[in-house]
């Protein structure tokens, strides 16, 4: 953040990031397993299934815009924060890198 010379406070944020997708455990749960006379039991299947999901998510989040409308939604918030402090021209700059997937 800084301020221009004709008295604007310039924002520039950081590239918004996905920090955590995790699936709820208290709510989620396998609902059959069956092994049969041949198939041994997989003790890592629901493991790599919550995994799966977790991946998933995040893949279908980014897909549907969600880093875009983070960096939007950041921006906005900040500007009425310093406009509720007395700032009257807030501008946005745009971060020369692309939004981070972590």
């Amino acid at each position: 953040m800084w301020r221009s010379p004709d008295g604007a406070i310039n924002l520039r944020l950081p590239p918004p990031e996905i920090l955590v997708s995790r699936v709820d455990n208290d709510h989620s749960r396998v609902i059959n397993r069956k092994t049969g006379v041949l198939r041994r039991v997989d003790v890592d299947l629901e493991t790599r299934a919550r995994q799966h999901a977790e991946t998933n998510i995040r893949a279908e989040a980014i897909k549907k815009g969600i880093l875009p409308l983070a960096s939007e939604n950041g921006e906005k918030k900040l500007a009425d924060l310093l406009r509720t402090l007395g700032f009257e021209r807030v501008r946005s700059v745009s971060s020369t890198r692309a939004p981070a997937v972590r």
